[in-house]
């Protein structure tokens, strides 16, 4: 009994373990939020441009493309974290508490935030 201990507690540990690993092809948790706050900004630019523009003249598809491309992400690699975060709700409102903290930090910085509104 007293050598099939250290086992029995080794195994517990592993079973019940820490912090679980993130897969290789997940993103980083900053680096996928960083994606999904460009991505937020491409989402409200087109809403912007359906406005006076038609549906089939946005480039819409082109736009996510470009930001796939600036953050060398593949939209795999994004889909594939989207859904490794995505079942950690925890986690997914922590990144979208984070998105929001970014974007406004970004509206407070732009030139024109100053300025009063007519």
């Amino acid at each position: 009994m007293r050598t099939t201990t250290p086992f029995v507690l080794c195994a517990l540990f592993v079973a019940c373990g820490g912090a679980e690993e993130r897969p290789s092809d997940v993103l980083p948790r900053d680096r996928f939020t960083a994606v999904l706050c460009d991505l937020q900004l491409v989402e409200a630019r087109i809403n912007h441009e359906l406005v006076v523009e038609p549906i089939g003249t946005i480039p819409t598809e082109r736009y996510s493309e470009e930001v796939f491309e600036r953050h060398a992400v593949s939209k795999e690699e994004f889909r594939t974290s989207m859904a490794y975060y995505g079942g950690r709700h925890e986690e997914m409102v922590a990144i979208y508490e984070e998105v929001i903290a970014e974007l406004t930090r970004r509206k407070d910085q732009a030139p024109t935030a100053g300025y009063p509104r007519p």
